[in-house]
């Protein structure tokens, strides 16, 4: 439960806890926002959890690693991807099919996917554009939403990459199977 009841604006991240992730960023916009009643939970470990925990105050709680991170998407009420480089974002995607509200930086993985679901971006490492936003997703109702992540799914995913490799087998038969110059 992490300190929180039914009242409590819950704000969760899930990652390591490493620089590129950047939940230095995530610890000190929750700060800056002064959100009322609200609580920020990390999940994850790694080398900068001692650096997170000196600065953090007691409203921001460290879950360490968990095996059911995905399953405590689902008791957010805003998921933030503070990272400063992500090339995809798998766990946007599963706050997202966790029906939660997603704000993450904009960073190539996190911007791919708000092209089609709903994300709010703000610029990487801003701390006042994340407090902001996060000032903004509390003063919405809490809502669930519901989408379609099917292509995200491992079978959409593992027939996605076979029709890639059988596109590349095609090209070099057609080229009488020599090797891809290059």
């Amino acid at each position: 439960d992490f300190g929180a009841d039914d009242r409590t604006f819950v704000v969760g991240g899930v990652g390591r806890l490493v620089w590129s992730k950047g939940f230095d960023v995530l610890v000190r916009a929750f700060e800056a926002a002064e959100l009322a009643d609200a609580r920020l939970v990390i999940v994850g470990e790694g080398r900068q959890l001692g650096r997170l925990a000196r600065f953090a105050g007691p409203r921001v709680s460290f879950a360490g690693f968990r095996e059911d991170a995905k399953d405590l998407c689902q008791a957010f009420d805003l998921f933030v991807s503070p990272s400063r480089i992500e090339p995809f974002g798998r766990v946007i995607v599963e706050a997202l099919d966790a029906g939660t509200p997603v704000i993450a930086t904009d960073a190539l993985g996190p911007r791919d996917i708000a092209r089609r679901f709903p994300i709010e971006l703000v610029p990487t490492g801003d701390v006042a554009a994340l407090a902001e936003a996060m000032r903004r997703a509390a003063a919405r109702p809490r809502e669930r939403m519901t989408l379609d992540l099917a292509e995200f799914e491992i079978g959409s995913i593992a027939a996605r990459m076979l029709d890639a490799y059988e596109e590349v087998l095609a090209a070099r038969e057609s080229v009488g199977g020599r090797a891809c110059p290059g």
